[in-house]
């Protein structure tokens, strides 16, 4: 008989951990959550599996932050880079963006902070697809590749690639969550149309 093969073990895109902390997050939150992300980073990887990275996903910010002024929301993005900064950890969420969060304040948010992105939410079950949010996070995505360094503020979605979009054309391509969808096959022509 030959030698044994050794079992091809897929890579691991990711490995992400919920932070279930209120913003704002403080140092020791962070430390905690890097400390425990890593902790089950060497675990996958001590199984033989590649990880490719290690991400943290926090509440949303801007829910969590809704009274706060949007420089003061800015500030504390600033602070947060910081801290990962500190950590050596290059990736966290800060969960969705509804749609009543104003697109300047998402771009301020992410444009110089690197490690950090968040989501938009287009679809909701109870309001279907929102034309105005998908048109406001092609805008963001479209000024995110303009001005951060070599067009990567968008990195956090790679479904969207933003040299492709234009906040003027419209649909851009959406992808609903699981409950919109199954919604949507469930009741044909059930959502609003433009």
């Amino acid at each position: 008989m030959g030698a044994c093969r050794r079992m091809y073990l897929p890579p691991v895109r990711t490995v992400t951990l919920g932070v279930a902390e209120p913003h704002p997050l403080s140092v020791d939150v962070i430390e905690r959550a890097v400390v425990r992300a890593r902790r089950a980073g060497d675990t996958i990887g001590a199984a033989g599996y590649e990880v490719q990275t290690l991400r943290l996903s926090t509440r949303p910010v801007f829910d969590d932050m809704a009274a706060w002024e949007a420089l003061a929301i800015v500030d504390y993005a600033r602070d947060l880079q910081g801290m990962l900064d500190r950590f050596g950890f290059g990736f966290c969420s800060l969960g969705p963006a509804r749609a009543n969060v104003a697109e300047g304040t998402i771009v301020d948010v992410l444009v110089s902070n690197p490690a950090l992105s968040c989501t938009v939410e287009l679809a909701t079950e109870s309001f279907g697809i929102r034309t105005g949010a998908a048109r406001s996070a092609a805008r963001i995505m479209r000024r995110l590749a303009e001005e951060t360094e070599e067009g990567f503020g968008n990195s956090g979605s790679p479904s969207w690639p933003a040299p492709l979009l234009d906040a003027r054309s419209f649909p851009p391509p959406i992808t609903a969550g699981r409950p919109v969808c199954r919604s949507a096959y469930r009741e044909p022509g059930s959502w609003p149309r433009r």
